[in-house]
């Protein structure tokens, strides 16, 4: 298994599963000019941890790559269904999670709006995340993007009450940070999401003061 991506934060929770769920030690190292990490976990096909992560979902292909797509949807995709059994404090972690490595919240007209998206252009994959979010009381709908192989960019959500609830839970895991926005570049997603929700509600006027005395409380 590899695990890559900028978040640090990120690569210390995936090590910290693979050592205490599969039993193992990963190894780490930042990949020179790209500022990325790599997180790598090696066992063989046959191991006790490699079975135990497939007992859950049948493949962990989420895309066709060099395939045929045709191909690929006709092919046993990744699932998230045994998380649906899980309690709801497992249900959270997981999309939390999902959240910090795959989603954000989209700044527009000067925070004034926002939109709160996960990305996944999985058309399977995505359905089962809209369902786990809708088990959370959080309502997404399903946006498309003509440049992914599926079609499907993933979920999104603008409404106020999803915002809430999303921070009810705990909003992304704190630390993770933003490293796609131009203007809020290096700051924690959670940050972001409590100054979004405070221009939101008229608690303050500036969402770049906001999200700076965010940042200042969980990191200083």
């Amino acid at each position: 298994m590899v695990y890559y991506g900028r978040d640090a934060v990120l690569h210390h929770i995936f090590k910290f599963l693979a050592v205490n769920g599969l039993g193992g030690k990963p190894s780490s190292f930042l990949q020179p000019g790209k500022r990325s990490y790599h997180t790598i976990f090696e066992r063989g096909l046959n191991s006790q941890c490699v079975n135990a992560l497939f007992s859950l979902t049948p493949s962990f292909k989420t895309s066709p790559g060099r395939q045929n797509k045709d191909e690929y949807i006709k092919m046993q995709n990744p699932t998230l269904k045994f998380l649906f059994t899980e309690p709801l404090r497992i249900k959270v972690l997981a999309f939390r999670l999902a959240m910090s490595a795959d989603g954000n919240v989209a700044i527009i007209k000067g925070g004034l709006k926002f939109r709160l998206r996960l990305g996944c252009a999985n058309p399977a994959l995505v359905m089962e995340w809209k369902t786990l979010a809708e088990e959370l009381g959080i309502s997404m709908n399903v946006s498309k993007d003509k440049n992914t192989w599926s079609g499907v960019q993933g979920l999104n959500t603008d409404r106020k009450e999803n915002l809430l609830k999303f921070l009810e839970y705990g909003g992304f895991i704190d630390g993770v940070r933003a490293h796609k926005s131009l203007r809020y570049r290096g700051f924690q997603k959670n940050a972001i999401l409590f100054g979004i929700r405070d221009v939101v509600e008229e608690k303050s006027n500036s969402l770049k003061e906001a999200v700076k005395r965010y940042e200042a409380g969980v990191v200083g």
